[in-house]
Order: structure tokens, then C-alpha cells, then sequence
């Protein structure tokens, strides 16, 4: 187990990985738009929206199980002791941060929504200092802040900044505050990581926070039109593999090294997610601006990670 945590704290192993992560997120925005689409689900039903995030959530969860099975060649179960904590993480992680998410949506403009929804990379780096032992909030880390948010801004608005004006509790607070929910969980799972595999308390907190989800969704009317065909099937498996791919080798890599090192490189999310949206979507293409924006982003990322 050393050898394989010496592995994941080797710096290109550790950036590598992340960025795989990142790239993964960034495919997931536009392959949720066009499921939406083959699933028949309105841009304001709420619902739908949980119950489809439910059943995505479960199955990944399921595949991360069943692989740790394999791997390990026998039925593996959390200790009992153990579950509240994973219900607990499941419920702030996956079913908290996702309603607040899609109830944020609902309020705020695509550009704000995009903007506050990647906030949770920062807040590791500001809540850090007050949880864990020795982790300072130095200058450098501020000023890298400041340049990853400006890189999040370009990314987000562009150079129409009138798109993020004003402010909506409802709409933009929603948003930031699933953020602050996805930061705040992976100080609780690195504590329950120190019990369990990685593996473990990545699939049993997708599984139990994706039950709520869909129980939410059911219990609101939600609906998922099963008449997509074999496109609406691969959509959806997609889904669920990046989901349970990207979350497992995010906590493996949370596990094994400094949060602040980690977290901060989730700010390529958008990036990602911005360069696949002009492929897939026929979106704005990856312009001079964007490329400003990956520019701030790897320099607030390098002096956040330099004293990290």
C-alpha cells in the first residue's frame, strides 16, 4: 500500500491523473446537455433532473463496487460502524451538492452558474489553514487564488462581463454554496479514507447519496423518457463510467496527497469543459480568451502548489 501511495504522490502521476479527472467533468457538461435531449427532460425540471442524477450516481456507484470486488476477489461490506459516516458523506457529497446545484440553475444565467459552480477548488485552499495542522494562507496562495479566479472568469463570461452582474441568493448562493458542499466533503472522506479504501467510500457515498437523489425525483413527478434508443443507453453508460472513474481516482489522489495540491487543479474543469462544448455542442470555439483564461488558471494553480 505504501508503493501504491508513493505512486499517486509523484508529482506527473499526481497532475496527470487530476487532469484526467478534470477532462472527465469538463465532458460531463455537454454530454448532460444532450441527455437531457434524448431523455426529453426540460431545462426546468428540477425533478427529472435529480432522478436522472440519482440513477447516473447509483449505477456509478455500483461499478465502483463490484470493480473493488474484482480487484480484491471476494464480497467486501464497510464495517456497520461505518455507514452513518458514508451516509453522511453521500448526503452532503452527492445528494446536497446536487440539488442545490440544479435548484441554483434554475435562477442564474449559464455564465454565473459556470463561475460559481468551479468556487470549490478555492475554498479547499481558504477552509485548509483552519482544519489541517501546519496548512498556512501565505500571499502567494492568495495571489494565485485572485489569478485562477480571474482565469474563471474569462472562461465563464469572456470579455462581456456584464453576464456576471448582479447577484442571485437563490440562483448564484445555491450554486456556490453545492461548491462549498463538494470542498467540505473531501475534508470528511480524506478522515474516513484513513479506515477504508478509497474505492470503498467512493462507491458507498455515490450509492447511498444517489438513493435520496432519486427519491427526491420520484417523489417530485420526475421522469426519464426511456424511448431514446441505443443512444440515450451509450449517453447515459458514459455517464456513469466518467463519474465513477473521475471520483475514484479524485479520492485516491486526495488520499495520498496535500488537498491544496489536488483541489486547485480542478479549476481545468471549465477549461475542459469549454474546449469539448465547442466539439460537441458546436459551441463558441476555443478562442484567444480562453487561452488567456488557461493562462491565469496554470499560474494561480503553480503558486498555490509551489508552498502547498
Amino acid at each position: 500500500m505504501e508503493k501504491q501511495a508513493n505512486v499517486f504522490q509523484k508529482p506527473v502521476v499526481m497532475i496527470s491523473l487530476a487532469l484526467l479527472c478534470t477532462a472527465l467533468w469538463g465532458s460531463a457538461s455537454p454530454a448532460i446537455k444532450v441527455s437531457y435531449e434524448l431523455f426529453r427532460i426540460d431545462a426546468g425540471d428540477f425533478f427529472s433532473k435529480c432522478l436522472i442524477a440519482g440513477v447516473r450516481f447509483f449505477i456509478a456507484g455500483v461499478v465502483v463496487i463490484l470493480f473493488e470486488m474484482a480487484c480484491n476477489k471476494k464480497v467486501m461490506m464497510p464495517p456497520l460502524r461505518e455507514m452513518p459516516g458514508l451516509l453522511g458523506l453521500g448526503l452532503v457529497q452527492t445528494s446536497l451538492q446536487y440539488i442545490l446545484f440544479y435548484t441554483g440553475l434554475a435562477y442564474t444565467t449559464g455564465a454565473r452558474g459556470a463561475l460559481f459552480s468551479s468556487l470549490d477548488g478555492f475554498f479547499i485552499v481558504l477552509i485548509s489553514p483552519l482544519i489541517i495542522q501546519g496548512q498556512k494562507l501565505t500571499p502567494s496562495k492568495l495571489f494565485g487564488c485572485v489569478l485562477g479566479f480571474l482565469g474563471l472568469v474569462l472562461t465563464s463570461a469572456g470579455t462581456n462581463l456584464t453576464q456576471l452582474a448582479g447577484f442571485s441568493l437563490l440562483g448564484d448562493g445555491a450554486v456556490a454554496m453545492s461548491s462549498l458542499c463538494f470542498a467540505l466533503s473531501f475534508f470528511y472522506a480524506k478522515k474516513l479514507m484513513e479506515r477504508m479504501s478509497a474505492q470503498t467510500v467512493t462507491g458507498w457515498q455515490m450509492v447511498l447519496g444517489a438513493i435520496v437523489l432519486i427519491v427526491v425525483g420520484l417523489a417530485g413527478g420526475g421522469k426519464m423518457y426511456m424511448g431514446g434508443g441505443a443512444k440515450a443507453i451509450l449517453l447515459l453508460a458514459y455517464l456513469c463510467l466518467l463519474s465513477s472513474v473521475a471520483y475514484t481516482l479524485w479520492s485516491v489522489l486526495m488520499k495520498n496527497n496535500p488537498v491544496n495540491k489536488v483541489s486547485i487543479l480542478k479549476l481545468f474543469t471549465p477549461i475542459f469543459g469549454a474546449l469539448i462544448s465547442s466539439f460537441v455542442l458546436q459551441e463558441t470555439p476555443f478562442t484567444f480568451t480562453n487561452i488567456i483564461a488557461l493562462l491565469l488558471v496554470c499560474t494561480g494553480i503553480w503558486l498555490i502548489n509551489r508552498e502547498a
